[in-house]
């Protein structure tokens, strides 16, 4: 399956380029994000059924749905929650504390080799 995604006016340019990031890999030279499927093992030259290629094409869908879905998911900006602030916030005055009390250690550590009285 093959999606234009520079004519899709319905998505956010944003958007068009957080999916031009995720999936370089799958936008050929003309722009075109190509999607493929061959999850369920059906005959794909079978003109008299026409259920045969729906599997595919419905797995195809399922999957330039997960990748627009993740590129809006990436390009939204998520509030931080106040409790995890307060709690990031706790934590570096923790680790400043401990990096201190470290430096004093060693500090006094070096001042007790200096002392010249070994009375």
């Amino acid at each position: 399956m093959r999606f234009q995604l520079d004519s899709a006016g319905w998505i956010p340019e944003e958007v068009k380029e957080a999916i031009r990031r995720a999936e370089k890999n799958k936008i050929n030279k003309e722009g075109w994000l190509v999607v493929t499927s061959t999850r369920h093992r059906l005959q794909s030259d079978a003109p008299s059924n026409p259920t045969v290629c729906s599997a595919n094409m419905e797995d195809a869908l399922a999957k330039l749905q997960d990748i627009i879905t993740a590129a809006v998911d990436a390009v939204t900006v998520k509030e931080a929650d106040p409790e995890t602030v307060a709690r990031v916030k706790k934590n570096i005055k923790a680790g400043n504390e401990r990096r201190l009390d470290g430096k004093k250690k060693e500090g006094k550590k070096k001042a007790e080799r200096r002392r010249r009285d070994f009375d």
